[in-house]
């Protein structure tokens, strides 16, 4: 089972165009699109929040789009603060406090945690939204949480420095007028996200619809981004950032379809697991999205659909992935074979903040291809895998014909070193085959490394494409090409 598969299903960020330029959006009308219950959004933090109009229909608006009204029976309540019998009191109230068990249970300081942001389970301590039927709100979203019945912190300056009020995430409240004009659909659900639908086939009706009706609730669409389908059987005609598609090569090559006349390329070539993300998964882990030198405009916020996930940044998102398929994956022996052939084909990332989960993902997943196949071909695919090819350092390798300088015999040495036959000739009991004065015979001569070494060079990257993790302005996903001009073309 593919890790790099798992991952991209996985992958359901909330989609802001700024922060995504080469990725898709899901369109409300699509079959997938997602819709939720509650009024604001995790992925609303830092932006805009009024609230105004007539007292019949007081407008609740997020950065300029209407979340529905303010339900004038939503009263609220206020809580007591029972103080812990040692320390400073509540005036010691913290998200480790209030969080803990130790004071959950006999219920300190319920009312200071509330307005903290951190209520205790079962309590509303806001005094409703009905308090602003009358008043009007203007501020900015400090915390949200996606639930209705989540809290919210609020705050009157940007920085959310001053004036916080704290509300828990109201469900979306129409006016009569506007519940008349709803749309319709068929929506499915999934368990572990009870506020949240999923429309089940496509319906154009809903393209123009800013609300659903499902079950006597309301619903609003919430973008999320897209990922296509690129498969090697299923290939899409994925552009290349620089025109064209992605080409053929030695292991897409039997998948490749010719394109009408009209889309961007004339053959179509798909990628090993580059499947579609599912919506149904939910959003569980990271991915970049931006380069690394455009992380002033700050990373897509991870609205993560399980709780605890938002420990599962992009540093460690391929180890969750890693071990999910380890626990729950049904080819078990597969996995395992995969694991051993990665410790002796063994790559490292050349950057410590080097993390692009679907880079790594794709590159375990030669190892799952060809756990019970021929080594040779293994030895072929890492060879033109990009991951290989920057750690040791032979993608760009030319010959002498084309820079007067000598091949790179990185990986020359290590192919027959690490990944092969070793340094010195073995019986077949294991021992060391000796010459005449006792010495090891080695496997190789520093003339077949600089051989080699010329075997090697032409490898270069592909062009950077659309549709896979994006931080790094290389091509990281997609097998190296052959430059023939860069290619010693003497015998070896």
């Amino acid at each position: 089972e593919s890790h790099r598969e798992y991952y991209r299903m996985h992958v359901n960020l909330p989609f802001k165009p700024v922060l995504m330029p080469r990725f898709e959006v899901r369109g409300v009308a699509e079959e997938g699109s997602r819709w939720h219950r509650y009024a604001i959004t995790v992925s609303d933090k830092g932006l805009t929040v009024s609230i105004s109009g007539p007292a019949d229909a007081r407008t609740l608006v997020v950065a300029g789009v209407q979340r529905g009204y303010i339900d004038p029976t939503s009263k609220g309540g206020q809580c007591t603060n029972v103080k812990p019998p040692k320390g400073k009191g509540c005036n010691a109230a913290s998200e480790a406090r209030c969080v803990k068990s130790q004071w959950r249970t006999p219920g300190y300081c319920k009312q200071t945690c509330f307005d903290l942001g951190y209520a205790h389970p079962g309590d509303d301590c806001s005094g409703g939204w009905a308090q602003f039927v009358e008043n009007d709100f203007n501020g900015y979203i400090c915390k949200a949480e996606s639930k209705v019945g989540g809290m919210i912190l609020m705050g009157t300056d940007e920085e959310c420095s001053s004036g916080h009020i704290a509300m828990l995430n109201p469900a979306i409240h129409l006016t009569p007028k506007e519940a008349a004009a709803v749309g319709h659909g068929v929506f499915e659900s999934v368990n572990f996200l009870p506020d949240v639908l999923f429309l089940k086939s496509s319906a154009q009706d809903l393209n123009n619809t800013h609300y659903v009706e499902h079950g006597g609730s309301h619903y609003m669409p919430e973008p999320r981004m897209k990922l296509r389908e690129n498969t090697i059987k299923r290939p899409a005609g994925i552009s290349l950032r620089s025109g064209g598609c992605l080409p053929r090569n030695p292991f897409n090559s039997e998948g490749c379809q010719v394109l009408p006349p009209g889309g961007p390329c004339a053959l179509a070539c798909g990628s090993a697991g580059e499947v579609a993300n599912d919506p149904r998964a939910g959003h569980l882990l990271a991915m970049h999205t931006l380069p690394k030198k455009n992380t002033a405009l700050g990373y897509p916020v991870n609205d993560y659909d399980a709780e605890g996930n938002e420990m599962v940044d992009a540093r460690n998102a391929r180890a969750v992935v890693w071990v999910a398929r380890a626990l729950e994956a049904k080819d078990q022996l597969r996995q395992r074979m995969a694991w051993a052939l990665s410790q002796i084909l063994v790559a490292a990332s050349q950057d410590k903040t080097a993390v692009e989960s679907e880079l790594w993902t794709g590159f375990y997943d030669v190892f799952l291809r060809h756990a019970f196949g021929n080594y040779r071909e293994l030895l072929r695919e890492v060879t033109y895998h990009p991951v290989m090819g920057g750690w040791l350092t032979y993608v760009g390798s030319t010959s002498y014909n084309s820079d007067l300088a000598y091949a790179d015999e990185n990986y020359a040495r290590e192919i027959m070193q690490l990944f092969s036959i070793g340094l010195t000739k073995l019986h077949p009991n294991g021992s060391s085959v000796l010459d005449g004065q006792g010495n090891e015979v080695p496997t190789y001569s520093n003339e077949n490394i600089m051989s080699f070494a010329r075997v090697f060079t032409g490898f270069g990257r592909v062009p950077e494409r659309l549709n896979v993790e994006y931080r790094i302005e290389l091509n990281q996903i997609d097998p190296m090409q052959m430059l023939g001009h860069n290619h010693d073309p003497y015998p070896k």
